[in-house]
């Protein structure tokens, strides 16, 4: 839910890790249902609540025969997912904050990481917990918020990551100034497989095994209508492989609505 000051696609939107399971996404869509239930509250904005959902997922690749998007069939492996989550705090004065946890379950075939040998099925399992820490002025519209997310993939022997944790920092009107604009640090930790490091040997002090990445951005609403985003990231252990160096990425993003 913070992810959207950043660029990195690991704290906009899921880890890497989340993906191998196959399941549709936006804009690579395919046919499916999900279903949430809210028992316990009187919005969506506080208390408990369920979500189901199946999916095709088209051999786990969501466009490998679709190519222009318009393909809607159901011919491939299906895919199920559970998430339960609380919500809590329906203002921004009540600092609020959720955690929500969740599965994935794919029950297509998967070729192996280090063979050309398929594997039958693919189980992932996430956490991920948010809060508004601070509140930047009296009326919450400016405040600071902070997520921490962890991914798990039991699987080694198809899955390049075994698991993965993000965390992020971010301010919401930084400058009694600048009201709108937004600035954060996000981190990302993504651990691989040993069946992967080890069929991919490398050297160096830390041959294979994790990788690092750190993400500054600040996003400034130069009009109402135009947005100008400065970012810098750099990744540590690029693909695991510490006999690299570190990967710099600077970068400028311009949004124009309209």
């Amino acid at each position: 839910p913070y992810g959207g000051t950043f660029m990195n696609d690991e704290l906009v939107y899921i880890p890497n890790l989340l993906f191998a399971a196959g399941l549709p996404f936006d804009p690579a869509q395919q046919l499916g249902a999900i279903v949430t239930l809210r028992p316990f509250e009187d919005s969506d904005l506080e208390g408990t609540y369920f979500k189901a959902g199946v999916f095709n997922t088209n051999d786990s690749n969501a466009i490998i025969y679709d190519d222009i998007g318009t393909d809607f069939n159901w011919d491939g492996p299906v895919a199920i997912a559970g998430e339960i989550g609380y919500n809590f705090g329906a203002t921004p004065a009540d600092k609020p904050g959720y955690i929500k946890a969740g599965v994935h379950h794919n029950f297509g075939a998967f070729t192996e990481v280090n063979s050309p040998n398929q594997s039958w099925g693919n189980t992932l399992f996430y956490i991920n917990a948010g809060k508004t820490l601070y509140l930047l002025d009296e009326t919450g519209e400016r405040h600071l918020d902070a997520s921490l997310s962890f991914s798990y993939a039991p699987k080694e022997n198809v899955n390049v990551y075994h698991y993965e944790m993000t965390a992020l920092v971010r301010a919401i009107g930084p400058f009694a100034s600048r009201p709108t604009d937004e600035a954060g640090i996000g981190f990302i930790a993504a651990w691989l497989s040993d069946d992967y490091s080890n069929s991919t040997p490398t050297t160096g002090p830390n041959p294979s095994g994790n990788e690092f990445t750190v993400e500054l951005t600040y996003k400034a609403r130069i009009t109402p209508w135009f947005t100008l985003q400065p970012d810098f990231q750099v990744v540590i252990n690029p693909n695991g492989n510490g006999s690299r160096d570190p990967v710099y990425l600077a970068g400028i993003r311009n949004v124009i609505n309209f």
